[in-house]
């Protein structure tokens, strides 16, 4: 793995700085791109890494870094799933065009494997609430950020078929973690700001929708045994298999907090399925990949490290 020339695309991102971080102790170079970088993560690794600024619109920024990359890591995203519906259009051109085109890029300059994360909380859409959701379940969207992965997944597979292009598809779970930037994306970090800052939580529904976590260590953990794994599957769930509802979530943040916290139900989000928790049983076969985090001491560790982060740069 040494002699990797590993490419992270939206190293700039809540994964992306961590995946940076672990590669640069596993390969000899490691090249982050973005358009911004002041990710506390990144900021740390100078010297360390090969920063690349640029847009994933603009291709010949993008070409620069993909013609000295190995392994490409394609983790970045213009949208959210509550964001991509208010501009469809924008959705598909700056993700989905432009992947298509990282593709090529790809193809032309022979990097020998991508590593997409696809989303495991949207592209499956509604299912039971009583069943862990398998890979080869059904994928019905509800959103168009969901809608986008599931074309982009196609698209690898085609790419695959047609060019030789290897590729690994990580349908991660919600991942969660400290963060230092960016609080507004993922429950987790989110609500544990506002509570850090006095603030009542805000809850789209009425608490009971149900999510699969997964703690970055262990959403790094797959990216890292994807890079050498040489089987014949394509696919895989990444989460803990376990569904908590939103007013589980907060209960376990009262425990952090000690106290009863103040939550304010809201209006449902249209774009938001009932419930979503995988079965990681495939990864777990070939990847020789699980959780080691639990939901309960990740949020605690996530808890603990916030509060010491947000004393200090207050």
């Amino acid at each position: 793995m040494k002699a990797l020339r590993c490419t992270v695309l939206g190293a700039n991102g809540f994964i992306g700085g961590y995946l940076c971080k672990e590669l640069v102790a596993l390969t000899d170079q490691v090249n982050a791109f973005d358009c911004v970088f002041n990710n506390k993560l990144l900021n740390e690794l100078a010297g360390k890494i090969h920063l690349y600024p640029g847009d994933i619109s603009n291709d010949f920024s993008l070409e620069e870094v993909i013609s000295n990359t190995d392994i490409l890591f394609h983790l970045a995203y213009t949208t959210t799933p509550s964001t991509s519906d208010a501009d469809i259009i924008y959705d598909i051109t700056s993700n989905l065009i432009s992947t298509i085109k990282i593709l090529i890029m790809c193809v032309k300059h022979k990097v020998k494997k991508i590593i997409f994360p696809s989303s495991g909380g949207t592209v499956y859409g509604i299912h039971s609430a009583d069943t862990a959701i398998k890979e080869d379940f059904a994928t019905h969207p509800i959103s168009s950020y969901g809608a986008t992965k599931v074309a982009i997944e196609k698209y690898l597979y085609i790419f695959e078929k047609k060019y030789g292009l290897k590729y690994i598809i990580l349908r991660l779970a919600n991942p969660y973690g400290p963060k230092f930037t960016g609080f507004s994306q993922g429950v987790i970090p989110a609500f544990i700001r506002y509570i850090l800052d006095g603030k009542p939580l805000y809850v789209w529904g009425n608490g009971e929708v149900i999510r699969d976590y997964i703690y970055i260590d262990d959403v790094i953990s797959a990216f890292v045994k994807s890079i050498n794994y040489q089987g014949e599957e394509r696919l895989f769930n990444i989460g803990s298999g376990v569904g908590l509802s939103i007013n589980q979530l907060i209960n376990i943040l009262e425990r952090c907090e000690g106290k009863k916290l103040t939550v304010n139900y809201q209006k449902p989000r249209t774009c938001d399925v009932p419930s979503v928790y995988l079965d990681i049983s495939k990864a777990k076969e070939h990847l020789n990949w699980f959780p080691v985090v639990d939901i309960e001491n990740g949020i605690r560790m996530t808890y603990e490290y916030m509060k010491q982060y947000l004393h200090v740069i207050n």
